[in-house]
């Protein structure tokens, strides 16, 4: 009884640390985890910033240009103005030239915001991407881009053929034709692969012959 009870503790204690050693390893995957989506993070941040800074440059340049222009209308409005203060028609189109540089101005600065607010949405599209990635394959965006990116050849459809360059039209016609023979196959069997291996078990396995006693395999 002692020798059971001994062995029963023995049992017990080593369940406990088996059990400290799953929650051990579950953690340092998801420590790997969020290694992986913090550094993938920050290389979003710095291309946002990269984004923002050529934003910001390109804003300046527009506003500048136009400012200048504004500059020049409203000047050459004052000279004419001066000159002749009876030209009302010149008054007039000056005016219109300044109404159209505000009007284009409009345009500019929303175009600008909506090139940001694009810019965001990538932004927040390719950090969800690149989340995707590193957790459900474990994969980093670098390499990613490394293996599968549009400067690396797509394998041949057929033994014998050369890589070919990558062509989004070409390579949709694939995806599609291999979505339609995907679908003609049905639904796949998330058990195929445990019965697979079920199967090949009970092959392994010896069997007695009718009504004899059981062989020994050796």
């Amino acid at each position: 009884m002692e020798a059971r009870l001994e062995v029963r503790t023995v049992e017990e204690r080593l369940r406990a640390i088996s059990g400290r050693a799953d929650a051990l390893a579950a953690a340092a995957v998801a420590e790997r985890q969020a290694t992986a989506r913090a550094h993938a993070r920050r290389e979003l941040r710095a291309a946002k910033a990269i984004v923002a800074r050529a934003v910001a440059e390109g804003t300046r340049f527009t506003l500048s240009r136009i400012q200048a222009s504004i500059a020049a209308a409203d000047a050459e409005r004052q000279h004419a103005e001066e000159a002749s203060k009876g030209r009302d028609g010149e008054l007039k189109a000056v005016r219109v030239s300044i109404r159209d540089l505000s009007a284009e101005l409009d345009k500019v600065v929303n175009s600008v915001h909506g090139a940001q607010m694009a810019h965001a949405t990538r932004r927040m599209q390719l950090e969800q991407i690149a989340a995707r990635v590193v957790e459900e394959f474990a994969i980093e965006v670098d390499d990613l881009i490394t293996e599968y990116g549009p400067d690396v050849p797509v394998p041949a459809a057929e033994e014998g053929q050369l890589a070919l360059a990558y062509d989004r039209a070409v390579q949709e016609k694939r995806a599609q034709a291999a979505q339609r023979m995907l679908d003609q196959l049905g639904k796949v069997n998330p058990l195929a692969l445990e019965e697979f291996a079920a199967l090949e078990e009970a092959a392994r396995v010896p069997r007695r012959p009718a009504g004899g006693p059981a062989q020994d395999p050796a």
